[in-house]
């Protein structure tokens, strides 16, 4: 079964053995990730193409180039097509090891890589003898215009000084001069190294893999009657958290207008947690129209559990998603006590539209008896009748008021 699911997820295993021999034989690592671990690197690529797509072909800093080619092929979608067709793209070698040296010197020069993503591919091009001076030559003749198709590529990467860039970085990478900061440098996403690092880091075997996406972190404290704090339900596992939901207690409604709390997933895999989101935030408010009250969730950088939340931004503005209703929990959602005394975020209330969140609901209860500052919810699954819970549980933890820049009603968040 291992092996039949290497060669779904590499597309070509033994190129992909073949290219991390190479990166050891060079010394660029000490040991090479094995081709499961790789296989994880995979999902975890996956992952971001399927929810963080923002962070792939997009630019923060430049404009698109005036050229009607380029603000048409702005659109992702249908950028795609001229990208497969120039083979500037491989949809099934998401982690570039199984590609060809003429490939990644294809896909640096015609897909879009926003800041030092191109660091990637210029570690992983750097153990085929002479393809920087290569790439450096066929960058620089693109700047220049001496490449006939030099226009048409400049287009298709759509945004303005790209080549200029790649090529300075180029020359920075060949002299030992292209310096990542700490952040990036640790980054999968920018840093092949990294990528390499965090591959290692996961289980060697298909069982040991399922057994960490299966199992949540062991129990590292034992439940209380005493006051809860954030670290214990960071220590809880999901049946502890369970019985916390099952000991929770009301939450005023008015607590939470105008809060924006910070939350963080609890009970979860390792796995599950090493590819996803760790931290986010919740944000409450008063619609003003309505006078329900409302929210919504935000997407945040990972800079750590206890430092200040900083909202990642889509189009210039926070990333919000997950629009949510705070209503009464009308019936005990199922395996917890009869009489449930807490609030419901209702996300078939919230306009979601088509979104996947919209099937979503989560029961809220107070983890202490009378102090809203620490919430414990986790997410059921309703699909007509069925109403199906499921492991993700969260804890939410100091609420502030909403700060600048988060929107206080559904329609500036719309907007």
């Amino acid at each position: 079964m291992q092996s039949l699911i290497e060669k779904v997820l590499l597309a070509k295993p033994e190129r992909v053995r073949e290219h991390l021999a190479l990166m050891e034989a060079a010394g660029f690592v000490e040991r090479a990730p094995t081709s499961w671990q790789i296989c994880q690197g995979v999902l975890r690529m996956l992952h971001r193409v399927v929810f963080r797509p923002e962070t792939v072909g997009t630019c923060k800093q430049f404009e698109p180039r005036g050229t009607v080619r380029a603000r048409l092929l702005e659109n992702r979608a249908l950028r795609f097509p001229f990208l497969l067709r120039e083979k500037a793209i491989a949809p099934l070698d998401l982690s570039g090891l199984a590609s060809s040296r003429e490939r990644i010197i294809r896909h640096l020069l015609g897909a879009h890589h926003d800041g030092h993503q191109f660091v990637y591919d210029l570690q992983l091009l750097a153990v085929h003898e002479g393809a920087l001076d290569e790439l450096e030559r066929r960058a620089e003749a693109i700047v220049s215009g001496e490449d006939p198709r030099a226009e048409w590529l400049r287009d298709l990467v759509v945004f303005e000084r790209y080549h200029e860039n790649l090529l300075e970085a180029v020359r920075a990478f060949k002299r030992g001069e292209l310096r990542l900061s700490p952040d990036d440098d640790r980054d999968p996403d920018i840093s092949f190294t990294a990528y390499l690092d965090w591959c290692r880091s996961q289980p060697e075997t298909l069982d040991e893999t399922l057994r960490a996406w299966l199992l949540p972190p062991p129990s590292r404290a034992a439940l209380k009657d005493a006051p809860l704090t954030r670290d214990d339900l960071l220590a809880f596992d999901r049946e502890q958290l369970h019985e916390v939901m099952n000991r929770g207690h009301a939450i005023d409604p008015r607590d939470l207008e105008g809060m924006a709390y910070r939350g963080i997933s609890l009970g979860q895999p390792r796995l599950v947690e090493s590819i996803t989101w760790k931290k986010f935030q919740k944000v409450f408010y008063r619609d003003p129209s309505s006078g329900r009250l409302m929210g919504y969730n935000v997407r945040l950088e990972q800079n750590g559990l206890d430092a200040p939340p900083v909202p990642k931004t889509k189009g210039g503005a926070p990333f919000v998603f997950g629009y949510f209703e705070v209503v009464p929990c009308d019936e005990t959602p199922k395996g917890l006590r009869e009489g449930f005394p807490g609030l419901m975020l209702d996300y078939g209330r919230g306009e979601n539209g088509a979104d996947v969140t919209a099937v979503l609901r989560d029961p809220l209860v107070a983890v202490n008896e009378g102090d809203p500052s620490l919430l414990l919810g986790y997410s059921i699954v309703e699909l007509g009748p069925a109403k199906i819970p499921t492991p993700t549980y969260f804890l939410l933890e100091r609420p502030e008021p909403i700060a600048e820049g988060l929107p206080m009603a559904r329609a500036a968040v719309a907007a």
